[in-house]
This record gives structure tokens, C-alpha cells and sequence, in this order.
């Protein structure tokens, strides 16, 4: 673990949410070489090719290669350490370089909170739509005892509604292996509050 972030509490279990960095990865091994190989062209020895490279080319080139170094530094700059703090005081969502999408609840600011799974079903044709698995779409529902408990957490503030009337929502994505340990941090802590997981089996939407 960083050296800057703080061990937990004795008391509290950490749910870690994946960094998520192969997606990123993917787009980037794809992008790099065949952007590259039309965008460095002009400097690659002639007799490669039948003719020179039309501008055209050399621009969709670079706007490819500059994408696939934009989608390489993502995949290890926006890839962080985040985690849900699970303990006898409440819930948290901690993300020490965003502090502004944190969150924290005290279990008596809470009515109730549970997990929603989904397979989300996208309309695909072709071989993706034979070989591509849908994603598995996890949200963690919140319904804040008042508004004001609400107001106090931008992060969440934008949700507002969005799980049912008077709950807040934390869209978690396609991270389905984390949903074991973070039902078990919840049963242990969550008490009455915590409704479990609930399967909204196959949807079509967003994750």
C-alpha cells in the first residue's frame, strides 16, 4: 500500500474498487502502432511503401497516435488507490487524490443502503456482439435519513433520485468480483440498515 495513505482502524474493513487500467491498456496497444506507422511514414524508408503517404493519412496517423499516449498516461495517472471504509461508525467512499468525490455516512444518517447487480445487454451485431461478455453493472443505493445529510456530499448529490425517491447512488461499474467482500463488510457493520444484494438481472442502460 502508499506510503500516504493511512492504514485503517483497527476496527474498519477496506473494500479496495479495482483500478480498472486494462481497458485503457487495450486501447492504447491498438492505437500506438497503427497510428504510428502512418504518422512516422515520412521518416521510415521509402521502399516500404508504393507511394508517399497522403496527408490525409498523416493526420488520421497522428490523431491516432496521440490518442493511443493519451489513453497510456491515463491508464496509470487516473488509475488510483480508492476503497469503501466499512466499520461500526458508518460508511465512506475514500479517494485521497479526488478528496472532492468523498463521502462519508454515520449509520443513524442512513435509512437504508444496498447493492444493486445488473448484467447490462448493449445491442451489438456482428462478431462483437458474439464474443464481447456484457458487463456487469454494480451500484451502491443510499437513502439519506434528510436532504441535508445529502447536500453535505457533492460527489453524491448529482444522484439524487436516481435509485427511487430520496436515495443517492454510487455507480460503481463493470466490478462484479468486488461485491462479495463488500457485502460482507456490510452485513457485519451495516446491521438493519443494510438490505443486502439485489439482482436486477438483465437491463439495457448504462453501467
Amino acid at each position: 500500500m502508499n506510503a500516504a495513505v493511512p492504514p485503517p482502524a483497527p476496527d474498519e474493513i477496506r473494500v479496495p474498487l479495482p483500478k480498472q487500467r486494462g481497458a485503457m491498456l487495450v486501447a492504447a496497444a491498438v492505437c500506438l502502432p497503427l497510428g504510428g506507422l502512418a504518422a512516422f511514414s515520412p521518416w521510415m524508408p521509402q521502399e516500404w511503401f508504393e507511394e508517399p503517404t497522403p496527408i490525409g493519412i498523416l493526420v488520421l496517423g497522428w490523431f491516432f497516435f496521440l490518442l493511443g499516449v493519451a489513453f497510456l498516461v491515463a491508464a496509470f495517472a487516473l488509475a488510483r488507490a480508492r476503497w469503501f471504509a466499512v466499520s461500526p461508525r458508518g460508511l465512506a467512499y475514500v479517494d485521497p487524490r479526488m478528496p472532492k468525490e468523498e463521502w462519508a455516512f454515520a449509520w443513524p444518517e442512513l435509512a437504508f443502503v444496498e447493492v444493486r447487480t445488473a448484467q447490462v445487454r448493449a445491442v451489438r451485431r456482428g462478431l462483437s456482439g458474439m464474443l464481447m461478455r456484457p458487463p456487469h453493472r454494480v451500484r451502491l443505493v443510499l437513502m439519506p435519513m434528510t436532504v441535508a445529510d445529502l447536500e453535505r456530499c457533492p460527489a453524491l448529490r448529482i444522484s439524487h433520485g436516481t435509485a427511487g425517491p430520496g436515495t443517492a447512488m454510487a455507480a460503481l461499474g463493470d466490478v462484479p468480483r468486488i461485491v462479495p467482500e463488500l457485502d460482507a463488510a456490510l452485513r457485519r457493520y451495516g446491521g438493519p440498515k443494510y438490505r443486502g444484494v439485489h439482482d436486477e438481472g438483465q437491463v439495457v442502460g448504462r453501467l
